[in-house]
């Protein structure tokens, strides 16, 4: 008998072991819980506070974007037109069998810096549209400027001015467009008739 109740008092103080550190556990589980609630509030805390500081910040870059306007920085106060080969605000000359196409339209704002144009939202006229005819690019709105062959009945070299209308901005480009005659490609020799 003794040995089964030294057996009995072994499953005892086991289980009482297993007890205690299941109790430990238990204490253990309960402070990481408490701890967890307390990194939740935290979270939910800071996420506050990020919240207000992106919100101030907003307010602040919509009064930036305010005082720009006012000051007129961003916002284009001048267009120029730009032709392919040609310097900024350059007139451009073509021959009768040429053509000439708009590269960009370039603007600055008030404080001189570059700022970018919708050139798909620019409306194009020339001055005389007997001389020029206007073929615009479906993707850009750019246009190409040619001569008006068969319709143009005055003597070149003849110049007409060019214009684009920005929609958006209210803001007009011109420059000029000079078609001047093509050299000769061919000539032909008439002879007199012959005298006697």
């Amino acid at each position: 008998m003794p040995s089964i109740l030294a057996w009995l008092v072994k499953i005892y103080n086991y289980l009482t072991g297993i007890a205690g550190n299941l109790t430990v556990t238990h204490q253990t589980l309960n402070k990481v819980q408490a701890h967890t609630n307390q990194l939740i509030t935290e979270q939910a805390s800071l996420k506050l506070e990020v919240d207000d500081v992106e919100g101030k910040l907003k307010h602040i870059i919509s009064e930036l974007n305010a005082i720009k306007l006012v000051l007129g920085i961003g916002v284009p106060v001048v267009e120029y037109i730009q032709f392919e080969n040609q310097g900024e605000n350059m007139p451009a000359s073509i021959t009768d069998i040429q053509t000439v196409a708009v590269a960009s339209v370039n603007a600055v704002d008030a404080a001189g810096e570059p700022v970018p144009v919708d050139t798909t939202k620019i409306t194009w006229t020339v001055g005389d549209p007997t001389l020029l005819t206007i073929t615009l690019d479906p993707t850009t709105g750019l246009p190409t400027f040619g001569f008006n062959q068969g319709v143009f009945t005055g003597t070149l070299p003849a110049t007409s001015q060019v214009t684009g209308q920005d929609t958006v901005n209210n803001l007009t480009s011109q420059d000029t467009v000079t078609v001047n005659l093509s050299a000769a490609t061919s000539e032909t020799i008439s002879f007199a008739p012959p005298t006697p």
